[in-house]
């Protein structure tokens, strides 16, 4: 490989396996966490465990005495709302607002408004089944219904913090491959329990069509977003 590809900004390839690879560590974490919950020492042990602290670096383990920050690490798609100070640390006045502004931004993402409407008219269309959720044999469907369309929107909204430079791009764009991924599963899960009873047609039919607008609009973001790729 030459200076010049070495060079270039990451393809959808190389983040997509980033990101993967960000997964299992997150899964790691989540394991070690269980097992070690009770465990006084469970903050160094955890640390060990995830190579994040070596034998000789005892003195360092104090930053990986709260689990949340340890985990944030591994947290590539964290909301903007964390990433920002609370609402009453902020000025008052939106142009000097940060928080403000990514929120603007946030809503002026089509595939992004689409989701979040979508994925509450979802969550209030199942809702009575989820509350009857131990009668019902649904194999974790009425979750994966539940939380695909707020996937997406989470997704899109972790692409847009990424930014839009050459060095992010495709990240950003596997973020959105991720939140396409979200819809495709509610809808997914919302045919399968339909066809098996679980939900009668009259309250999946009418999601459908609007899920399939969801899907569009990140296609369509895919897309314009994979036209700034040069490399």
């Amino acid at each position: 490989m030459s200076d010049e590809e070495d060079d270039r900004p990451w393809t959808e390839e190389q983040w997509e396996a980033f990101m993967k690879e960000s997964d299992v560590r997150a899964d790691r974490y989540g394991e070690l966490l269980e097992t070690f919950i009770d465990d006084p020492d469970r903050h160094e042990k955890i640390a060990r465990e995830m190579g994040w602290l070596d034998d000789e670096d005892d003195d360092d383990k104090e930053v990986f005495d709260d689990e949340d920050a340890a985990f944030e690490l591994e947290d590539h798609d964290a909301p903007m709302s964390d990433v920002f100070e609370s609402d009453d640390d902020q000025e008052d006045d939106d142009f000097d607002n940060p928080r403000a502004w990514r929120d603007r931004e946030i809503e002026q993402i089509p595939a992004y408004v689409i989701a979040s409407q979508v994925g509450d008219e979802i969550a209030g269309a199942i809702d009575p089944w989820l509350k009857r959720k131990p009668e019902i044999d649904d194999d974790g469907r009425l979750g994966e219904a539940f939380i695909g369309c707020h996937i997406t929107a989470a997704k899109i909204a972790g692409g847009h913090g990424m930014g839009y430079d050459d060095d992010v791009l495709c990240g950003n764009i596997v973020n959105c491959k991720r939140g396409l991924a979200g819809a495709h599963q509610s809808r997914k899960a919302l045919v399968s329990m339909r066809d098996d009873k679980i939900l009668p047609a009259e309250v999946v039919d009418p999601l459908l069509p609007r899920i399939d607008e969801v899907i569009k609009a990140v296609e369509e973001r895919i897309a314009e977003l994979r036209s700034r790729v040069w490399w």
